[in-house]
């Protein structure tokens, strides 16, 4: 949530292709970032797909859930 609500305003999360030596990888690094005093990490542009793909299957499975709970009563 403190991503989408800060990345929404493009200029306040930073996003830049980066190379790290130390991590043998290159790709799109998203910069750090603070909300509601709460302070995030920066992530490779991957780990925020694989994090909103994990959300979206979690949306998913409580449809499912939901569903299947109504059919029943």
């Amino acid at each position: 949530m403190a991503f989408v609500n800060t990345a929404k305003h493009r200029r306040l999360v930073e996003h830049l292709f980066s190379v790290s030596v130390e991590e043998n990888r290159a790709g799109v690094r998203v910069g750090s970032f603070s909300y509601e005093s709460e302070s995030f990490p920066a992530y490779w542009g991957t780990e925020v797909l694989e994090g909103a793909i994990e959300v979206k299957n979690q949306v998913v499975g409580a449809g499912r859930f939901l569903n299947k709970a109504v059919l029943l009563h």
